[in-house]
This record gives structure tokens, sequence and C-alpha cells, in this order.
């Protein structure tokens, strides 16, 4: 039988082909869009209600066209159970204190307040903002919905790099907006600095393999970066000038780009990258991460809380199994500010998460990150191409686990980064 190669296709599998494109591109594009205006919905009635619903909607054909086979190879449910199962814990919990109601007095507070507020009785529940937790579980099934979109489509590499593409000119061009005054906050550009580094490492990885020695290696980067790589080279720049200038994530993006860069370093097949020498041209970037990093911790992002005297630390210490509310942090601080002042700085989202679901919520979701955080570590180690897909997605659990609470937006940011690497994880018989 004759084997047809790639110019000799059959029209059967040049439909097939075809199809599965089509696919995948509309739901890229879809996708990206509800990303592209995920920082407009605050300002919005409705709008992240809207955009949530709209996500739903991408990853639930995101699904059915992947188990169907119409995206390409796809990430079975069952490959993710530790990570699914953490997720839905979390899901429920925050549904729990938002709706469930408590029998009186059981929660003094809610007591209280419906005997000084007028009208109809209060119902107490777990959550000292029932809307707020609400508001924050809509915004907790999101990301999940963007992960799970973008985990289907980024078992292929070549559309994994489409969409990282997509992720780095969206996040450049909101903070190219937010360095003019036109913008409030570069909510993806910890992301978006995530993907960058896997476009600037594909042009260095290319030139490691066409070389044989730093010279004739270092000749083909410049080429190829003076073709292919300054758009990139200019997206960093306007990147990690929105993260320096606002000032709230440094520390966390930063930490999330050292971890990149390290798994980077320290992947088995990129050794060819090491023996050339072309793993120098990282010093400047391992040297501004570990800067930015060290002036974070200077500042005291964390300093309140380790000490004891942060307010959220007291509220753990009252409510550690049940939280104050997933999201509703700030409806519960003036009861403690009154008596032990006001905290230094925004906590860590791993600290507020733990604050807001409690202690079991905070495992739930940990473990799910830290399982996928291993899925990736796993592939970094063994996948023989692509490594730089998995080291971003180890780079965005730690920077998402330390940014304070993020906003719609950069949760779907780091939602996009961590699914597209956990996809590139898995070796293509492993799927």
């Amino acid at each position: 039988m004759v084997q047809l190669g790639p110019a000799f296709e059959s029209p059967a599998a040049s439909r097939g082909s075809a199809t599965r494109n089509g696919a995948a591109g509309i739901v890229m594009a879809a996708m990206m869009a509800v990303v592209a205006l995920a920082p407009l919905a605050p300002r919005l009635p409705a709008g992240e209600a809207l955009a949530c619903g709209a996500l739903g909607i991408v990853a639930l054909a995101a699904g059915v066209l992947g188990i169907a086979g119409r995206l390409g190879p796809a990430v079975p449910p069952s490959r993710l159970v530790p990570a699914v199962a953490g997720f839905a814990c979390l899901a429920f919990i925050a549904a729990v204190q938002a709706l469930l109601p408590l029998p009186p007095g059981w929660a003094p507070l809610w007591d209280e307040a419906g005997a000084a507020l007028p009208g109809a009785a209060v119902v107490p529940r777990l959550s000292f903002d029932p809307g707020a937790t609400l508001e924050a579980l809509l915004r907790l099934l999101a990301g999940g919905a963007a992960f799970w979109s973008a985990l289907q489509l980024g078992r292929g590499a070549a559309r994994a790099r489409q969409t990282i593409s997509a992720l780095v000119v969206l996040a450049a061009i909101e903070a190219a907006a937010f360095l003019v005054g036109a913008h409030p906050s570069p909510t993806l550009a910890g992301a978006g600095l995530g993907g960058a580094l896997v476009l600037v490492f594909d042009v260095m990885a290319e030139a490691g393999a066409s070389g044989r020695s730093f010279g004739p290696a270092l000749s083909r980067f410049v080429e190829r970066f003076a073709t292919d790589g300054l758009p990139t080279l200019g997206a960093i720049l306007f990147l990690a000038a929105s993260v320096i200038v606002e000032g709230a994530a440094l520390g966390a993006v930063a930490a999330g780009a050292l971890v990149t860069l390290l798994g980077l370093a320290a992947a088995p097949s990129l050794a060819v990258l090491r023996r050339r020498g072309l793993l120098a041209l990282w010093a400047p970037l391992f040297a501004g991460a570990l800067a930015a990093v060290g002036f974070a911790l200077s500042n005291g992002a964390v300093s309140s809380f380790v000490r004891g005297d942060d307010p959220a630390l007291f509220a753990l210490l009252d409510y550690p199994l049940t939280g104050v509310g997933l999201g509703a942090i700030e409806a519960a601080m003036p009861l403690y500010r009154e008596t032990q002042g006001s905290a230094a700085a925004p906590l860590p989202s791993a600290l507020a998460l733990a604050v807001g679901a409690g202690i079991p919520g905070a495992l739930a979701l940990g473990s799910a990150v830290l399982f996928l955080a291993g899925r990736s570590a796993v592939g970094l180690w063994r996948r023989r191409r692509n490594a730089a897909f998995p080291a971003a997605a180890l780079g965005a659990a730690i920077a998402a686990a330390l940014s304070p609470a993020p906003p719609l937006a950069a949760l779907l940011g780091w939602a996009v980064l961590l699914g597209v690497g956990t996809a590139q994880s898995f070796r293509t018989r492993e799927a």
C-alpha cells in the first residue's frame, strides 16, 4: 500500500483537517474575544455576569468538540480527576456559604444585624456578604471555563502558540492603554509576560538546534529575532513597564517569571542550549526577576500577616473551617479593623482564599493547582519539544497564588496560560 505524504493528502483527510482547524479557530476566537472584553466588564451593567456566561458556552463547545475529536487530540477529564475534584469542592463550599440558611443562634452577628434592621427578618448565612460570594463563585467558574477551553485548544503545538500569541497581543494593547492613562489597570500583563517568554524561547530553541557552537547559534538567534522577535520584545517592554508602574502585582509576576526561567534552564530537553551558551541570554531577565522579587519582599507584601497583626489573620482564627465567605473579606474586615488596625498590604490570593473559604476551601483549590503544577513539572522534565509551555504553566500557578485577589480579566489570563501549559505537558500517547 502506498502511504500518502503531506503533499498527497486524501480528500477525506483534507476535509477532516479543515473541519478541525475551522472549529478550533472559532472556539479560540470566541474565547479570546471574551478575554479581550473582560477588562471592560466591571464598567458595564452585568458585564462580569455576561462574560462568565459567554465563557461557559465556549467551554461547553470546547469540551464537546474536543471529546468528539473535532479539535484534534483532546485531554480527557479522567487525566485531571484530582484537579477537577478540588475545583468542584471549592465551588460547592462557596455555594453553601452564600445560599445555605443557618438556624437561629448559629451566627450571632447576623442575629444582631437582623434585630437592628427594620423590615423583613434577616436570614443568616455563612458568608458575611452572600452577594459578593456569589460574584466570586461566578468568577471562579469563569476561570475554570477558560482553563478548560485552553486545555482543549492547547493540545496541538501550533494552536497553542496561536492562543499564547493572541494573549500576548491583548495584554500588550491593554498595557499600552494603561501607560497612556486610558485604562485603570494592566490586568492581563502578568499572564502576557509569561506568554511572551514562551514566544521568545521558541526562537532561542530553534537557534540552539541550528548551530554546533555559541557563535553560529547566537547568529541564528539574532537573525530570527530581528525578523520574528522584535514585536515580542516590544510587548515584553510594554508589559514589564506596566507591571512596574502599577506595582500591586510586581512581586507575584516576578516570582512567576523567575519560576518559568528556572524551569527552562533546568529542563533536560534543553541541554543543547546550555551546551551552546545561549542560556546566558537569559541573564538580564533572571537579574530583573530576582530584583523585583527582592523589592516586593522588602516592602512587606505579607509582613503584617506573618507578624500576626493583620486583621485578616484574626478573621481566619475566628472562622478557620467556614471562612468569612469567598470574596467577602472586605465585608468582614470593618469588624476587625476597629480593634486590630488596618492591613499593611493586600493579601496574596492563597491567604485571601484561606480567610474567605476557610482552610478546607483553600486546601481544595490548592490541591487542584498543585496537581496541575506537578503535571506541568512532569511535562517539563519529560517532553522533548515545546518545554516552554509547561514552564509557563508553572510560573502562572505561582504568580496567581501570590498576586492580590485578581480581577476577572487577570484570572482569565492566568487560566488560559495554565490551560495551554497543562495541555502541552501531556505527550501524545498520554492524552
